[in-house]
């Protein structure tokens, strides 16, 4: 687990050093887009399809939205591109769920100048529960080991090594409530962000949350 962790904030660094060579470049692309719609919409950015949806729901084709992780792909084990760390870098509103899966959106963000950049965490828009983990249960054995076992375990007992931790839930969106909360936060950041469009985000938000209190 450690060797995972230091190999992927190598992996991080690599791509932020890509990144500093592109970013002008990156950025004046940006400008040019701007002058050819002759309007600049709010660029969200999310990691997953969760995030993605819930702003659509609210802001439909009034802010430009976009995920990293492509269907079907695991954040804990998720390779950031620099073309990632671009997107993050240039967005106004990044959204992305925290805890330990998404530990290389910390170190991004943490080697990153965010200041202009709004950061919603999912976590931190709901309460979270724990989980508990087992680590080191031994398996149990075949019928070929069966008298070993019985000599081993007296009373056909099993003996286990476990290791118990307690880490926190970080699927919240699963939850109908918690999935209020998360909409009604990315409601009112978008309203802030984009006040001409705040009518449009409350209306959309009532909706989408109605239809979330019918599944709870």
């Amino acid at each position: 687990m450690k060797f995972r962790k230091t190999y992927k904030r190598k992996q991080a660094a690599v791509l932020l050093s890509v990144f500093l060579l592109v970013t002008s470049v990156a950025g004046c692309q940006r400008v040019g887009a701007v002058k050819e719609t002759g309007e600049e919409k709010v660029n969200v950015v999310t990691t997953i399809f969760p995030q993605y949806d819930f702003v659509r729901q609210i802001a439909g084709d009034n802010v430009e939205v976009s995920m990293l992780l492509k269907p079907g792909e695991e954040t804990h084990s998720y390779e950031p591109t620099p073309q990632d760390i671009l997107k993050i870098q240039n967005c106004d509103l990044f959204i992305y769920v925290g805890g330990e899966n998404d530990e290389w959106v910390e170190d991004i963000l943490d080697s990153i100048d965010t200041e202009h950049i709004r950061l919603l965490r999912l976590i931190d828009c709901v309460d979270t529960v724990n989980e508990e983990h087992v680590e080191g249960m031994k398996e149990e054995r075949g019928h070929e080991h069966e008298e070993e076992e019985e000599h081993e375990h007296e009373h056909g007992e099993e003996a286990h090594e476990t290791h118990e931790t307690l880490t926190p839930d970080e699927h919240v969106w699963t939850s109908p409530k918690n999935a209020i909360a998360i909409v009604e936060q990315i409601a009112d950041v978008l309203g802030e962000l984009d006040p001409e469009q705040t009518a449009v985000y409350e209306e959309n938000e009532k909706a989408y949350v109605s239809l979330l209190e019918e599944l709870g």
